[in-house]
């Protein structure tokens, strides 16, 4: 009899038949059903034929009638083809955000029993798409994993038109069912919220950002600019020498207080590559322990709402996030409430203007020192 372990929870998993659709296929198993991917089950309508294959070697898997899931290279990604009952994950399987900060839209599943999966995709055509379990669900990780793919539409391979085989998208819009994904892993385990490393020319990675970091940064930046030439004088008085008590004139690498140090040579985004997130075909695991929100290009859990993408990639694009909940086991009376939503993406951080308002300022500072000798 064949087995297969389920990392999630180091569970090994018999070959059975009758596993249902979710738990087939995270044990690696061969999922087939009839219809087509993530067919939507009426409440009381009637279920596709299903069937749970050690393999690819089964009738059902050349029989046109079906549709399996080892078409799919990633596990994670084949989960959306499992059939939607709508008695458990609801009537709503696609939310799309056509502008920033649109009404968020709830989701609920319930009453899920072992194995069985829900997906639902989230698209936004402007805008960083985003999630989170609710404060008021109940429901932990022990009882459901909860797992996600994010990508941006021009960095996947896709087909005009929807087929069945490893080298067609299972609909319009998504990407081949043969699309890779890196995998950013367990999101509660990432320290908080940061825009992921980045690959640098010598094979090395940068260090992830912490968001909230990033806007202090960008709080304190706007803070001084829409200070007067006089308050400034007067805060450099008071801070002893440097930009508000800081150690940077215009010749020094040192940077003054509550600036962002720039990066090293060769670290910075136009001089490296993402690895993940940014829009990149990303997957990982969203841990409901730690709840907060899942932002688009990011990694980790919070309370921040932005995403994060490339300088250069407009805010106006095609971005899909594609959340798929899966019962370890029966879901029972515990409670799965999921937030979507659409947002903005973090500003990037410029030195640029900064050194010229430095430089600008000096000039004010001297000139206010001169006018009081």
């Amino acid at each position: 009899m064949l087995t297969a372990t389920i990392k999630a929870q180091d569970e090994v998993v018999a070959h059975a038949e009758d596993l249902k659709c979710g738990k087939c296929i995270k044990a690696g198993f061969n999922f087939c059903h009839t219809g087509t991917d993530g067919v939507a089950i009426a409440d009381g309508g009637v279920e596709p034929t299903v069937i749970c294959c050690e393999d690819d070697q089964c009738t059902e898997a050349s029989n046109t009638d079906y549709t399996c899931s080892l078409t799919y290279s990633d596990t994670t990604y084949a989960l959306q083809m499992c059939p939607q009952k709508q008695a458990q994950c609801g009537e709503t399987q696609e939310v799309e955000f056509t502008e920033v900060d649109e009404a968020e839209v709830d989701l609920e599943v319930t009453g899920l029993t072992e194995g069985e999966s829900c997906t639902y995709k989230i698209k936004s055509s402007k805008g960083s798409p985003c999630f989170k379990v609710k404060d008021e669900s109940t429901i932990t990780d022990d009882k459901v994993e909860i797992s996600y793919i994010e990508f941006e539409g021009d960095k996947v391979e896709k087909t005009d038109a929807a087929g069945t085989t490893a080298e067609d998208s299972p609909e319009e819009g998504l990407p081949k069912r043969d699309q890779s994904f890196e995998d950013s892993g367990n999101q509660g385990e990432k320290g908080g919220q940061k825009k992921p490393p980045r690959r640098k020319s010598d094979g090395s990675t940068t260090d992830g950002e912490a968001v909230d970091e990033e806007k202090e940064y960008l709080e304190e930046k706007k803070a001084k600019e829409e200070m007067t030439d006089e308050e400034k004088a007067e805060k450099e008085k008071e801070g002893g020498g440097g930009f508000f008590g800081g150690k940077k004139d215009k010749d020094s690498e040192e940077t003054e207080e509550g600036t962002k140090p720039k990066p090293e040579e060769g670290e910075s985004m136009e001089e490296t590559d993402a690895v993940e997130g940014y829009g990149q075909p990303t997957k990982g695991t969203y841990s409901t322990g730690d709840k907060g929100y899942k932002t688009f290009g990011t990694t980790g859990q919070g309370e921040n709402k932005e995403g994060a993408k490339e300088d250069d990639a407009d805010e106006e694009k095609e971005r899909t996030v594609i959340i798929s909940v899966t019962a370890n086991e029966d879901q029972g009376d515990e409670t799965i409430l999921l937030e979507t939503g659409n947002y903005e993406f973090l500003e990037e951080y410029t030195w640029e203007e900064e050194s010229a308002k430095y430089l600008t300022f000096a000039g004010v500072v001297g000139l206010i020192g001169a006018s009081m000798i």
